[in-house]
């Protein structure tokens, strides 16, 4: 037998001893680890939310699927935070020309986000992680139980700093769907387009006594070249029933342009 069969028969044993590893590892022990991690840390902050995963397999060769992450107030259970489903999976082909990418997916009941980051290999073996280049898309994703457990958790956080802003957070209630892309590669480039749909925001404050707002658009769109940013004239452009809100597209000269839509329809 020459030595390229004995290399590729001694390849052939190790790929298949790591499938076999991986594909027969203890999984649900691992879910029940991720969960006690991760509630140790909030528990730690005095962060009253809590973590919970129905389960947790082996995706494709390299990957892992969650199913059902939630996340609840523990006082108020109302509005949880529930993801359907994440998948995390590891590019193989990366690996070859010295990245690590990997992909992720998750899907809740209404809406769906996808991603792809990138680090280089060295960076995590050395320790000093560094962001390479990252791929975020967003269709249709709710974001209304996942702000509400954001300020939730601002709300518990016993800081001299946010004492002022405590009483109009514990009022305030916000969301909306999310549609767009996030394009970033170091050093070169970033592009941001992203668009809120059927977004609202509320604050029930006695002392603001701002009424709740509707928006049926809000755009946020620019992009970064390495050295400057530039802003598109759709940045912050907010459309609700009565109003428009446009900016300026010149980063250096911020205003704002207020419009009736009555007014512009004739």
């Amino acid at each position: 037998m020459n030595k390229k069969k004995i290399l590729g028969y001694s390849l052939l044993g190790i790929i298949s001893f790591l499938i076999l590893i991986y594909q027969t590892l203890p999984y649900s022990l691992i879910k029940e680890n991720i969960v006690i991690q991760l509630q140790s840390v909030l528990n730690k902050e005095k962060i009253p939310l809590k973590v919970s995963i129905h389960s947790l397999k082996p995706y494709w060769i390299t990957g892992i699927e969650m199913n059902d992450l939630e996340v609840s107030n523990k006082f108020n259970a109302k509005n949880s935070l529930v993801i359907d489903l994440i998948t995390a999976r590891v590019s193989f082909l990366s690996l070859l020309i010295g990245n690590f990418t990997i992909n992720i997916h998750a899907k809740q009941k209404e809406g769906e986000f996808n991603s792809s980051i990138t680090f280089p290999l060295f960076s995590i073996l050395s320790g000093n992680v560094a962001l390479k280049k990252a791929d975020v898309k967003f269709n249709e994703f709710k974001l209304d139980n996942i702000l509400d457990q954001i300020l939730t958790s601002v709300k518990t956080l016993e800081k001299p700093e946010f004492a002022l802003v405590l009483p109009i957070i514990s009022k305030t209630s916000l969301g909306g769907k999310l549609n767009g892309e996030i394009d970033f590669q170091d050093k070169t480039f970033a592009n941001v387009k992203l668009n809120l749909k059927d977004a609202y925001l509320n604050m029930a404050n006695e002392s603001l006594n701002i009424p709740k707002q509707l928006f049926s658009n809000a755009n946020l769109d620019l992009n970064w070249n390495g050295k400057k940013i530039n802003i598109s004239k759709k940045t912050l452009h907010i459309s609700g029933r009565a109003y428009r809100l446009r900016t300026s597209a010149n980063p250096d000269i911020l205003f704002f342009r207020i419009s009736s839509t009555k007014s512009s329809s004739k």
